[in-house]
């Protein structure tokens, strides 16, 4: 199966729903203020566009629901279980991110951006062991992943072994010094030491 949605793929409303169309017409950005939740994603064609859709523009309870009707209707959509996984960290439900991102892991254990954003959420929970190891295993998979460097680095950092985050932060500033992008098409930013991991969307 594709592991990403044509980021063109419209947000497409089944025929059943009669306002649909004029809603989309009009470019609402309130639809899921309009239609409740339980019936929106029952109608809509593509619950994976229409749950990214909702979380760019902040609304995180239809996001959620969308994304969960895509798994439901293809229980191995990897961008679905990673997109629930961000969305619901998004919300403080980190024990949900977690069990979503892990299933990402467990359906393409290939994909290298997957173990990494799973070692952000575990990290962010405060499993420390588990976010290094899930780093290190992205780094296995894919050497170039400047995310995976960058946020092995800060692990490290904040576990007080110098040396150690030192190195994998050269290493990300290298890739980052040669136009590197992750999997997830995310460029190096200048994130403050203290801020948070970072997760990718889209893979």
């Amino acid at each position: 199966m594709p592991l990403s949605s044509p980021e063109s793929t419209l947000f497409a409303i089944d025929a059943r729903l009669p306002d649909a169309q004029a809603l989309v017409d009009r470019g609402s950005a309130n639809i899921s203020h309009s239609i409740p939740v339980d019936q929106l994603k029952k109608t809509i064609a593509d619950p994976f566009t229409a749950g990214r859709q909702a979380r760019q523009r902040g609304d995180l309870t239809t996001a959620i629901a969308c994304f969960r009707e895509a798994i439901a209707r293809q229980p191995d959509h990897v961008p679905a279980h990673n997109n629930l996984a961000t969305a619901l960290q998004a919300t403080g439900d980190l024990d949900g991110a977690l069990s979503a991102g892990q299933h990402a892991v467990e359906i393409a254990p290939e994909r290298a951006i997957l173990h990494c954003n799973l070692g952000s959420l575990w990290q962010l929970k405060g499993g420390h062991e588990q976010a290094l190891a899930c780093y290190r295993r992205a780094i296995e998979l894919q050497p170039d992943l400047f995310l995976a460097h960058f946020n092995l680095g800060k692990a490290l950092a904040s576990q007080e072994d110098w040396d150690a985050a030192l190195a994998a932060l050269r290493t990300a500033l290298r890739f980052a010094a040669h136009g590197q992008r992750s999997a997830s098409g995310d460029r190096p930013g200048a994130d403050p030491a203290s801020a948070p991991p970072r997760c990718a969307d889209r893979l």
